[in-house]
């Protein structure tokens, strides 16, 4: 669903490349004991969406996010890019 030269961007790290961001990705999953997800809102449009997000990590940690997404005219994902506040 990604991709060759996907960007991951977020306000603590940058990855650039499918490989560098499924890892990325997996690592974020890997490191929470429990992890928690809730779509507040979602918007799209043509080539691109974003959601607001609420994110519990371990139970503990409460996070409010806002991702946007960019996808290729293939359909596939080239850009995400994630808003904390």
């Amino acid at each position: 669903m990604l991709t060759d030269d996907v960007h991951l961007q977020d306000w603590n790290l940058e990855a650039h490349g499918k490989d560098a961001v499924l890892a990325e990705t997996r690592k974020n999953f890997l490191e929470a004991e429990h992890l928690q997800m809730e779509v507040r809102q979602f918007y799209e449009g043509t080539g691109c969406a974003a959601a607001r997000l609420r994110i519990v990590v371990n139970k503990s940690i409460e996070l409010e996010v806002v991702d946007t997404i960019v996808v290729s005219p293939d359909g596939k994902v080239s850009s995400i890019r994630a808003y904390k506040g």
